[in-house]
């Protein structure tokens, strides 16, 4: 096997941020949570694309993870959690679309082939190209590098080989 079940990883970027990083392959749901601290607080982020697995249901091609009325049981949920520092948490609205992935998988779609429909420009500038696409990739080549050495391994070093 090349592929880890379970793993954490530490990024540490020039700008000072962190990232803390773990996978579980393995686990009974699929989904993630995310969070940013930051000088006025936190914002939390849940995204649930399943909460359990269906016995006997093969995952080998599987479609898009339904959302709305279209949803099984097994449907998750998304909750947004915005949480300033000496104020009560509120929950802010996200809107999903139709398709895989709260809608998002229709609009990358569109963004690598060229499909938008008129009126529906980026206008908040979140497709990326594809040295933003070979750029993701360094942490989880690092990650990779790490595991193996058992060493800390710069995301530099990696682009400048």
């Amino acid at each position: 096997m090349s592929i880890e079940d379970d793993m954490a990883v530490l990024v540490r970027y020039s700008s000072g941020a962190t990232l803390t990083y773990h996978l579980t392959a393995y686990a009974p749901w699929e989904g993630y949570r995310i969070a940013f601290n930051g000088s006025e607080g936190r914002v939390e982020l849940l995204v649930e694309e399943s909460t359990w697995t269906r016995p006997g249901v093969r995952t080998e091609g599987a479609g898009p993870v339904l959302h709305g009325a279209a949803a099984g049981d097994e449907a998750g949920r998304t909750q947004l959690l915005l949480r300033r520092f000496w104020e009560e948490p509120r929950e802010v609205k996200v809107p999903t679309g139709e398709g895989g992935h709260g809608g998002g998988d229709v609009r990358m779609l569109a963004d690598l082939f060229g499909e938008r429909a008129p009126g529906d420009a980026d206008s908040l500038g979140r497709a990326a190209d594809a040295a933003d696409g070979a750029l993701s990739l360094v942490t989880g080549l690092a990650a990779n590098r790490s595991f193996a050495t058992g060493l800390p391994v710069s995301a530099q070093g990696l682009l400048e080989i």
